[in-house]
């Protein structure tokens, strides 16, 4: 009798509002009808909630709570909300009064005959799905200069199948200029809501961001953090600011999205996904970015692929358990500056001022052609770039092509570049597969690099280098890489420049087990330096793939050799100051030979 009853009152509430009753069979045409055939089955229907605790990377979908078979659809093109989609008529009334109805329920957005046209933001309850039948589309009218989508404080959200357009190009704020920044006129925005998702939407020219999950000023903390929100499937392009912003979020989950076409005028937007925290200057914030996987998107055509931004001179700020993870980052060449091109960017991800910033995973991406213009790589453009970081990151197991460097770690400390492939880097004016400036305790291990694109003086394979007055580089450890082919394109294996000015300073640097081929000059090059500005440790080195008598006894010191006394012909071989296993480059025999006491010889033995 009770449930009589209740189906009673619900057959009502269907007369008197005109809502239709929702069926398994009707949920999944119109999920058919919308291009969301990927949710159309029992993950959907069964009320999925779920979001995995941070093991390294996120196993499992949210959909938040979905509403229950026969509960009921609104569809915003019928009576009474009677949305038109003709391209000229202003449907925000419409559309958000369709929207409020749906609470509990189901919102359907037929595909219309050109466009829903908006002029205010379309504020979204909880526990909705919208649906958005062929990809409808909803644009925003000239001027209106809003967010055209969000959620402020609400849960349980799903919105699939639509198309959001800003229409950048009308609006008074499309970042045409370096001051113009749209911060808040964005395609989805979320503040302070959780178990969101945003799935096969197309995100299109808004002048902000295409999703930005955000918080308010002066308020945010853990208390409101955005939770649990899933990002999949998108198609995120020609935004004015960034494809995705993640401000202020704990637990995200970026995947499967092409996100492309992305250029302000700023150097520091126009990423395919900014995972940056704003900086917390307001009194009593404290912006949060943690558990974050960013995983099998293609991000290509930006200013800069993805980037990782943590502030370092806040004090509250917490960046942490962050994965980017097997994506296609490509082709992202800065329209204003090429020479800042980068596929990936961790930047000041750093606890000296007091926040908290760890566990910075960068892992099994394909990185290629990224400042790459007319067939060669630009110079000083990077495939992945760690500056300014002080905490341990980890980059492993990425194949990286086509910059001007594969992987720069400056002034970083305690990072790790183990596994990678980086080929194909630098150009006629130089280059080099790994570069470490003014860095120190950072690894590099087990890396391939070979085949820069030109031979130049320039050309190295791993470059360490400090350049500037009172600048250190120190405590690296070089062990196991693999550098050089029979391109023979490289100046020198490795190479380490100082200016030679002030207290530019060298040490701690151990170089053991590295195999050393393909160079025409050097198998280890050091420019500019003197002591006492060195004091390195040299191990057993491969030199052109024979072990050979360039090696001491592992951990000892050996004496400082300046680039003068490294090379030459035969006529200029040393006389004074040359010791056991002091290494000379003949140029007129054309190979490396070493003094064993008391006489040079070559990697054989032979006395040369």
């Amino acid at each position: 009798m009770e449930k009589e009853s209740l189906d009673t009152v619900r057959d009502e509430q269907v007369r008197v509002t005109g809502h239709s009753r929702l069926t398994r069979r009707k949920l999944l045409s119109y999920l058919a009808a919308g291009g969301a055939a990927t949710i159309a089955g029992t993950t959907l229907l069964n009320q999925n909630v779920g979001f995995a605790e941070w093991r390294g990377t996120v196993t499992e979908n949210v959909y938040g709570t979905i509403p229950p078979i026969g509960s009921f659809i609104v569809d915003v093109t019928a009576a009474p909300y009677n949305a038109c989609g003709d391209g000229a008529t202003d449907d925000t009334s419409a559309i958000q009064a369709a929207v409020t109805a749906a609470e509990n329920g189901i919102l359907v957005i037929p595909k219309p005959a050109a466009s829903y046209l908006i002029s205010s933001t379309i504020e979204l309850p909880s526990n909705i799905i919208v649906i958005g039948i062929g990809h409808a589309s909803i644009c925003l009218k000239a001027n209106s200069n809003c967010t055209m989508v969000q959620l402020d404080g609400k849960q349980n959200v799903t919105i699939t199948g639509l198309t959001l357009d800003g229409n950048r190009e009308n609006q008074s704020s499309d970042n045409s200029n370096p001051f113009d920044m749209a911060e808040s006129h964005h395609a989805i925005k979320l503040i302070n809501s959780r178990n969101v998702t945003i799935r096969g939407c197309k995100l299109t020219s808004a002048s902000g961001d295409g999703a930005a999950v955000a918080g308010q000023f002066f308020v945010v903390g853990e208390g409101n953090v955005n939770r649990q929100i899933t990002i999949v499937d998108n198609e995120i392009q020609n935004n004015g600011r960034n494809g995705i912003s993640i401000i202020h979020a704990d637990g995200v989950w970026i995947k499967n999205n092409e996100i492309h076409g992305h250029h302000a005028w700023v150097s520091t937007l126009g990423a395919g996904i900014d995972i940056e925290p704003n900086r917390g200057i307001n009194p009593g914030e404290q912006w949060i970015v943690r558990n974050v996987a960013v995983e099998n998107n293609i991000l290509h055509d930006n200013n800069v692929g993805g980037q990782i931004i943590g502030w370092a001179n806040s004090a509250t700020t917490i960046v942490e358990h962050i994965a980017f993870r097997s994506n296609s980052i490509y082709r992202n060449n800065h329209r204003t500056a090429p020479a800042s091109s980068k596929g990936l960017l961790v930047k000041e991800i750093n606890n000296s001022a007091g926040g908290k910033y760890s566990d910075i995973v960068i892992a099994d991406n394909d990185v290629y052609e990224n400042g790459f213009v007319e067939g060669n790589p630009v110079s000083n453009t990077i495939g992945i770039h760690l500056d300014k970081c002080n905490v341990p990151l980890f980059v492993r197991e990425n194949r990286i092509s086509g910059s001007g460097m594969g992987i720069q770690l400056h002034t970083a400390s305690y990072a790790t570049a183990q596994n990678n492939h980086i080929y194909r880097f630098g150009n006629a004016q130089g280059g080099s597969g790994i570069t470490m400036y003014a860095s120190e305790w950072c690894y590099l291990l087990d890396n391939r690099i070979h085949s820069p694109t030109a031979l130049s003086n320039f050309s190295r394979g791993i470059s360490i280098t400090a350049l500037t007055l009172q600048q250190v580089s120190r405590n690296l450890i070089v062990i196991g890489n693999i550098i050089g082919d029979s391109s023979n394109n490289m100046n020198a294996a490795i190479g380490m420049t100082s200016n030679n000015i002030g207290w530019s300073v060298f040490s701690g640097i151990a170089l053991d087990r590295n195999v050393l081929s393909g160079y025409v000059h050097l198998p280890v090059k050091c420019t500019n330096c003197s002591l006492p500005a060195i004091s390195s440790v040299v191990g057993k080195q491969v030199l052109n793939g024979i072990q050979s008598h360039y090696s001491v006894a592992d951990g000892e010191f050996l004496p400082y050799y300046s680039e003068a006394s490294m090379y030459g012909p035969s006529s200029e071989r040393p006389v004074t100051g040359r010791y056991v296993h002091m290494s000379w480059f003949d140029n007129t025999l054309g190979k490396p030979i070493w003094w064993n006491g008391t006489a040079w010889i070559d990697a054989a033995g032979t006395v040369s």
